[in-house]
């Protein structure tokens, strides 16, 4: 019954285009919302990067390695800033275990 249902409603869209395209209307694919969501995974992909990759990213880093040593490799999963301070919940891994460590500076 579904299908029919969803047959019915896909036939309906396609004769609209055609009789849009029949009256000189264009039926493509809509080009701006492919070109705006572009935008926005660039805009999003460049927040992160700044956002976690800056200096009190690396503070935290530093801080994580400090309590931990170099036998692991740190990302940030969480960070919260005030001005000069801040904390930071770091992931440290290695092949063996992975910690969760909170850090304030």
């Amino acid at each position: 019954m579904l299908f029919f249902k969803v047959e019915f409603i896909f036939s309906n869209i396609r004769r609209a285009g055609f009789r849009y395209k029949a009256k000189g209307y264009k039926t493509g694919h809509p080009k701006s919302a492919f070109y705006a969501s572009l935008v926005m995974i660039i805009v999003a992909g460049g927040l992160f990067y700044f956002l976690l990759g800056g200096e009190s990213a690396t503070t935290a880093k530093e801080l994580a390695k400090k309590q931990l040593g170099d036998a692991y490799t740190y990302h940030i999963t969480s960070m919260a800033t005030s001005g000069a301070s801040g904390t930071a919940t770091v992931t440290a891994y290695n092949k063996d275990e992975i910690k969760n460590i909170r850090v304030q500076w």
